[in-house]
């Protein structure tokens, strides 16, 4: 119990920190919109979890 209600303090943790993130430092910078930035800031979640999931796969396959 204890391990679950720390996973999810650090998950409310993470996204406080995300959401402060957002209002308060991205405005201060400058980003053209641009299709570039556009397709970089819609694939990038995706592209870095997959990453994340492709290298927690591979060292569950590799304990078993």
């Amino acid at each position: 119990m204890d391990k679950q209600l720390l996973f999810i303090a650090e998950i409310f943790f993470v996204s406080t920190l995300f959401a402060l993130l957002i209002k308060y430092i991205i405005p201060f910078f400058a980003i053209t919109p641009t299709i570039n930035n556009t397709l970089i800031s819609i694939s990038l979640p995706s592209i870095l979890l997959g990453i994340l999931f492709l290298k927690r796969f591979s060292q569950d396959k590799n304990k078993k």
